[in-house]
């Protein structure tokens, strides 16, 4: 099974590197740009929109009957839906003032798929359903992308960014739907009124506000390096930016999957059991990690050098010299990412949020103080601060858990 898994969680992460690699050979850097701020911005708005319910309903599902799961479920999608409603009508209003009503409509429905299919994703990795979690990830994530770029090959006419949104919107149809047949013999109960509604609603909006806090700061620090370049630097520079980054997340979200939201909730049942198995899990799980990331960077080097020189896109091979970089920050957040199963399955949430209010300040200064003095060296060199300085905070936090 774990093989499987990632195997289906790697080939999403292949393909979306090869995107990447298409748009800057075809397109252009400025493209690639574009595009990574539109993946940062179907990341951070779900995580306000949101209001972090879906944590603590994943959480929750663990250890709860189907049928309490299903209610909640029913609860949370009406309140996405509400919120979404109104942001509707803000990228209306920002697509008519841009003078781009159509990609700011796509742009919109292609943030709201990602928003249930990621919430989906996260529920059904805690139901212990990771083969179905990575299957409906491939299609949302992978599928559409090898279409487009077989089109693209065939059809120079395709290349557009509007034509790349369109294709993410239906795999994340796909997705969704997929999910809706599987889910089919749930027992979904919508017969609970509007009281009991509102009841929920102020239950999960007051366990959820540590969390909320936390992922609304943790999410600002971690996407608003993009911002920053592209504000300073321009389009071209972060498009090279989010190549090079292409590639950490792709061995971050691989290891994520395939070692780390595994043993989640092994650790989540062996902490309220009081076992000491909860040690011993969190120890295997870091070393396992750990190990596969240093392979992993040994790995990716000389296959990123051959790339770009296949690519024959001086901009990138102007600046492959700061990749080692790069790849020190991603040994440093996948620690980061083990590390915070700990505070996870502990359900101390507050201690996440201290983390997060402490990196983000420094975080924002960094990446602009690096980025004006440095210019791109200092893009690439500011993470590996930032995220060392959080491995720091988390094992001064941790020995009150362990």
């Amino acid at each position: 099974m774990p093989l499987i898994i990632m195997s289906l969680r790697g080939s999403s992460l292949v393909v979306k590197f090869l995107l990447s690699i298409f748009i800057a050979t075809y397109m252009d850097f400025s493209v690639l740009g574009s595009f990574g701020l539109i993946v940062s911005a179907s990341i951070m708005v779900p995580v306000f929109a949101g209001f972090s319910l879906m944590y603590n309903i994943s959480r929750d599902a663990v250890t709860q009957p189907l049928s309490e799961v299903t209610v909640s479920l029913i609860y949370y999608l009406n309140v996405i839906l509400l919120i979404y409603a109104v942001l509707l009508v803000g990228a209306v209003v920002v697509g008519f003032y841009f003078e781009a009503l159509g990609l700011a409509i796509l742009i919109f429905v292609v943030v709201l798929l990602e928003h249930l299919n990621n919430d989906l994703y996260v529920l059904l990795l805690n139901l212990s359903k990771p083969l179905l979690a990575n299957f409906l990830h491939f299609l949302r994530s992978a599928a559409w992308m090898l279409l487009f770029m077989v089109a693209a090959t065939l059809m120079p006419d395709v290349r557009a960014l509007e034509n790349i949104l369109i294709g993410w919107i239906v795999g994340g149809i796909l997705s969704f739907a997929v999910f809706l047949w599987f889910s089919r013999g749930w027992p979904w109960d919508t017969t609970k009124n509007i009281e009991a509604f509102k009841n929920w609603v102020a239950r999960e909006f007051k366990k959820s506000r540590i969390v909320y806090a936390h992922n609304f700061v943790g999410t600002i620090s971690q996407n608003i390096d993009r911002f920053i370049i592209s504000y300073f630097l321009g389009l071209d520079l972060t498009g090279v930016y989010v190549f090079f980054g292409s590639v950490m997340s792709a061995l971050i979200n691989l290891l994520r999957t395939g070692v780390v939201q595994i043993a989640r909730p092994s650790m989540i049942r062996a902490y309220k059991a009081q076992d000491e198995s909860f040690k011993i899990l969190y120890r295997k799980c870091m070393k396992q990690t750990v190990v596969f990331a240093i392979c992993m960077a040994f790995l990716a080097w000389p296959l990123m050098y051959a790339l770009i020189l296949f690519m024959d896109k001086p901009l990138a091979g102007e600046w492959f010299s700061v990749f080692w970089l790069v790849l020190i920050t991603f040994l440093f957040v996948i620690i980061v990412e083990v590390n915070r199963l700990i505070f996870y399955a502990a359900h101390r949430d507050d201690l996440i949020l201290k983390q997060s209010l402490l990196i983000l300040p420094i975080s924002i200064i960094c990446h602009c103080t690096f980025v004006i003095l440095l210019g791109f060296l200092g893009a690439v060199l500011s993470p590996v601060l930032v995220s060392s300085l959080t491995v720091i905070i988390q094992r001064r936090q941790m020995r009150h858990i362990l």
